[in-house]
């Protein structure tokens, strides 16, 4: 059922050449089919690999859904994808199985045994915001990345799908009315904290990559995929501090580049640069990643850090200095430039620029708590 509608690293593949009369000439043909496929690899360039992880995984779990109940999973029907996305906001188990046996009987599975509480969670593990959205059912944003892939896969597929028919639109507009939603937001790591994250940072060759990379993370307002993508190659160090070359990002998947500049600090042991300096000195001149794995015994590899490392370690490194209700990832340290920016007076359109950002409406995103001290007309009234 559709099983070649998703390749490579799980995103909607692009059937070669499906429905294309091909020449008689064998010569011909097989350049043809060279061009499907290239066109294919510019398909998959065209998403960021995260995006297509999430649309692949995505679009796994429709098509269970689809065998489950003996639908097809690339009719081009949109009742069907409506249904889809009301059974996915009911949710309840993060087992797949389990969730669509609960979807025929109605009677949610047993939970498993009480285990016993681990002293530490090892990174890349269920987050307690993943673990209560699995038991209370998705949110209009997954909603929404489910809804993408679906209609990516249809069109790679060569299946016409309206995305905006009122089958699905309604059933979106009522599943985001009945599952209020109030996204959760990282803790901006403030410049207290970063510096007290830092100071945990030893001399060893661990310490002194983790503290350039939570300092230069910080300084350049970089999220976590930004970090550990930078190359030796995309750092320029100068008198005043140092340049670097965000080659892809969010907001810029086309990967033209961006520059940042970030000035060195007064304070040696809290300065971005000097940091990166001391990591530089240790790291060697080998071209490749900046940011990459220490093995045991301090043996310093080329093994790029991922995402997903460089958010543990954020986490690792400034959970211990979180207030009640604080929750730190790998986007605390861009979001808390934003906000120490702000404070120090900093407007927002150049705070925007720093950022990388398309429009007002993000940067103001990053400083909603800042804005709402500036916009209440509380103050004095009952003194």
């Amino acid at each position: 059922m559709g099983g070649n509608a998703m390749e490579g690293e799980g995103e909607p593949g692009v059937p070669a050449l499906a429905g294309i009369p091909l020449p008689a000439d064998p010569a011909k043909a097989a350049a043809l089919g060279r061009m499907a496929v290239a066109a294919g690899e510019l398909a998959k360039a065209a998403r960021s690999r995260n995006t297509r992880l999430a649309y692949g995984k995505a679009f796994r779990t429709y098509a269970a859904w689809c065998a489950h109940f003996e639908l097809p999973p690339l009719s081009g029907d949109p009742r069907i994808v409506a249904m889809y996305l009301t059974a996915l906001a009911s949710r309840r188990v993060g087992d797949l199985g389990q969730w669509l046996d609960f979807l025929v009987t109605g009677v949610e599975p047993a939970p498993p045994p009480a285990k016993p509480p681990r002293k530490a969670k090892e990174p890349g593990a269920a987050s307690d915001a993943g673990r209560r959205a699995a038991r209370a059912g998705r949110a209009p944003p997954t909603l929404k990345v489910h809804l993408a892939a679906i209609v990516a896969a249809h069109r790679a597929a060569g299946v016409s799908l309206d995305s905006r028919h009122a089958a699905i639109a309604q059933a979106l507009q009522a599943l985001s009315r009945d599952t209020a939603h109030v996204p959760a937001r990282a803790t901006a790591a403030t410049p207290e904290v970063l510096r007290l994250a830092a100071d945990t940072c030893d001399e060893t060759a661990v310490g002194t990559r983790d503290r350039a990379l939570l300092l230069l993370g910080f300084a350049a307002g970089l999220r976590r995929a930004e970090v550990a993508g930078l190359d030796l190659a995309d750092v320029a160090v100068e008198g005043r501090g140092v340049v670097l070359l965000v080659r892809r990002s969010k907001a810029d998947q086309e990967g033209k580049g961006e520059r940042v500049a970030v000035h060195r600090a007064a304070a040696r042991g809290h300065c971005p640069v000097a940091a990166l300096e001391d990591w530089l000195d240790l790291r060697g001149p080998a071209p490749g990643p900046l940011f990459v794995r220490v093995r045991r015994w301090g043996r310093v590899t080329g093994e790029r850090l991922s995402p997903a490392a460089v958010g543990a370690i954020v986490k690792a490194r400034a959970t211990p200095f979180a207030g009640e209700g604080e929750r730190y990832s790998g986007h605390s340290l861009r979001a808390g430039l934003a906000t120490a920016a702000y404070r120090k007076r900093a407007s927002r359109d150049r705070i925007g620029r720093h950022l990388r950002q398309k429009t007002m409406a993000v940067t103001d995103g990053y400083l909603r708590g800042e804005l709402a001290w500036e916009d209440t007309v509380t103050e004095g009234l009952l003194d």
